[in-house]
């Protein structure tokens, strides 16, 4: 071995390839001498990835914009009453018949309120009433453990004014006032 072949030996394990190979492939070799480098490039590697994907999606996102787009909103706001009593519990649903987004709120004493900026579309919307009653604290089954007790709840609503709705109503631009005083069962 000549004091030039000693001078060009590989400093690291994983070059030692190009060493055994012989001088003929040594400008083949990489500029790297050590392992640790070779770790730091890949994960040179890996942040260079995840940042030049981060720039696209942020070109797509910005390019593609997030405006109002559909039908305009309008608030909603009422009472819903059952067999003459307030709702004391319960939810109200606005579905669009046309286009747009469905609107929810919860009924709490008999209220409900939507601001606009949630609110259902203008145009009509079937409407979805959910009333609950409590019936106090009873143990809960499987899968809770023994002993745990839970509030419970029954629907006091029948499905046609939920599930199967009959109920519509006419959504106007601006404030609207809408009251449901649902008939007795019969």
């Amino acid at each position: 071995m000549t004091a030039l072949q000693k001078h060009n030996r590989p400093r690291c394990e994983y070059f030692s390839i190009f060493w055994r190979l012989g001088s003929r492939y040594m400008h083949n070799r990489p500029r790297v001498h050590c392992a640790r480098y070779i770790r730091g490039a890949r994960r040179w590697r890996q942040v260079s990835r995840v940042f030049s994907t981060s720039i696209v999606a942020l070109a797509i996102f910005g390019t593609t914009g997030c405006g109002e787009s559909g039908p305009s909103r309008a608030s909603v706001q009422g009472m819903v009453t059952w067999e003459g009593k307030p709702v004391e519990n319960g939810t109200i649903s606005f579905i669009p018949l046309g286009e747009g987004v469905a609107a929810s709120a919860k009924i709490v004493g008999g209220r409900y309120v939507i601001p606009e900026s949630e609110g259902p579309p203008v145009g009509p919307n079937q409407v979805q009433i959910f009333g609950m009653r409590n019936l106090g604290l009873r143990e809960a089954g499987p899968p809770h453990p023994p002993g745990t007790m839970l509030e419970a709840t029954e629907q006091i609503i029948p499905t046609e004014y939920n599930n199967s709705t009959r109920l519509s109503v006419d959504i106007q631009e601006g404030d609207n006032t809408c009251d449901f005083a649902l008939p007795e069962k019969s």
